[in-house]
């Protein structure tokens, strides 16, 4: 990619930040609005080629873009991106704050409507210095594991869902509780 391309790529953003842009995407769509992105991670020499034609806030000092935390959209009707319709920026900025990112378009000076961040408590400075967000995505189960969870939450099979990756040692307390159950064990 060109030092000058955007990165539109949700792969692109830090996990953490992936996950809440996947759910602002699946909100906006639940609500009929058709979101573009437009931006996700950017290069420093995008940034200040930004910064000097006017087109970010952050000027040349950085943005939480460079780091994969931040993506830029647009809402589309029929298709075309829609720049001017007030009701649909707001109600997707609203949106990206309900998924628990921050909506540029809230900002006092130099609003930022086709931006969203998620800084988990870090500044530019911060990141500057070395400091990264470590905050991993939430786990969520699917749907169509709801039934099955619960019954062998129920049943004592499984004593503690958080998501993590399954190990050999898990399995082995999950496989023995169910033959317990099963009068196996």
């Amino acid at each position: 990619m060109s030092t000058f391309t955007q990165d539109r790529d949700l792969g692109s953003l830090h996990p953490k930040v992936r996950q809440l842009a996947e759910r602002f995407v699946a909100a906006c769509a639940a609500e009929g609005i058709e979101i573009l992105i437009t931006e996700t991670a950017r290069s420093n020499a995008r940034q200040r080629w930004l910064a000097f034609r006017g087109k970010s806030r952050a000027g040349s000092g950085g943005s939480y873009h460079n780091y994969g935390m931040a993506f830029d959209f647009v809402p589309l009707v029929d298709g075309q991106p829609v720049w001017d319709r007030g009701d649909l920026w707001q109600r997707a900025g609203e949106l990206g704050e309900g998924a628990g990112l921050e909506w540029g378009g809230r900002w006092d000076s130099f609003p930022d409507k086709p931006h969203l961040q998620y800084t988990g408590g870090l500044s530019i400075p911060d990141l500057k210095r070395g400091q990264r967000l470590t905050e991993e995505p939430e786990f969520v189960a699917p749907d169509w594991a709801a039934e099955g969870i619960a019954w062998a939450e129920k049943e004592g099979i499984i004593t503690q869902i958080d998501g993590k990756p399954m190990t050999d040692f898990r399995l082995a307390v999950i496989l023995h509780n169910f033959a317990k159950k099963i009068g196996k064990a």
